[in-house]
């Protein structure tokens, strides 16, 4: 489902920010059997995600089952403040509220040095990467691909029509769709498992998430990346169990 189109204006007409967006969203959980929520969208910091109404709205979304994750930024972050700068503003994320899980990257490139945009064997502001919490994304709560993502996108073809080519990106924007789809692996798992299609509670999803995990203990990279395998293999097992 998309909700928020790149003009920041979708055919429901919502807008980032809007109350309305989230009583729509809660209101149609189970008509449309909403899971899973993922934002990939900075605002200048002076512009807030949240409102108490807005808050509200989260925390019924996940006492409905619904997980929520958020890119964590590709610039440096101001320490402590949850904020990215990127040179001349600082940027916000949803991670900057409780409610939102942070997902960050991890370079996983096999392209040589060279290619567009590769960055084998180093370090970019896209990877959590860092040496230290001073300079590093410290904020996040798990791991996925990030830099060289084959994505589709818009172009001009030689006579100025648009098509849509493909192109590599990066940032945490990408990786956290990888996450959203772990997620929705977890839930079809766990449903097979138990032979419904009774959802598993968003803790039960979280503590497969760190069942799968590379790190068992949170860092300056969150909890690592997750094993596919292993969290689709558990969640049919929790399954299973329930």
């Amino acid at each position: 489902m998309q909700l928020v189109d790149f003009f920041g204006q979708d055919p429901y007409e919502f807008y980032e920010g809007d109350l309305d967006l989230w009583t729509w969203l809660d209101d149609n959980q189970a008509t449309y059997d909403i899971d899973i929520i993922t934002w990939s969208q900075d605002f200048v910091d002076d512009i807030l995600y949240s409102t108490p109404n807005i808050a509200t709205k989260w925390d019924s979304l996940i006492n409905k089952g619904v997980i929520m994750i958020c890119a964590s930024g590709n610039g440096y972050f101001n320490v402590g403040n949850y904020r990215n700068f990127d040179g001349s503003d600082y940027r916000l994320y949803p991670s900057y509220y409780s409610q939102w899980y942070s997902i960050g990257s991890i370079d996983h490139e096999t392209r040589p040095v060279g290619a567009p945009v590769s960055t084998k064997n180093g370090k970019s502001i896209f990877s959590s990467w860092y040496e230290s919490y001073e300079t590093g994304n410290h904020i996040v709560n798990w791991l996925d691909p990030g830099n060289g993502i084959p994505a589709l996108t818009w172009g001009f073809d030689g006579y100025g029509q648009p098509i849509s080519i493909w192109r590599y990106h990066c940032g945490t924007s990408y990786s956290t769709p990888y996450l959203a789809g772990i997620i929705a692996l977890i839930i079809t798992g766990y449903h097979n498992g138990i032979g419904s299609s009774t959802d598993p509670t968003v803790q039960k999803v979280i503590d497969i998430l760190q069942y799968a995990s590379s790190r068992s203990t949170f860092d300056q990279m969150g909890y690592g990346y997750v094993d596919l395998y292993l969290a689709c293999g558990k969640a049919y097992t929790e399954g299973r169990l329930a």
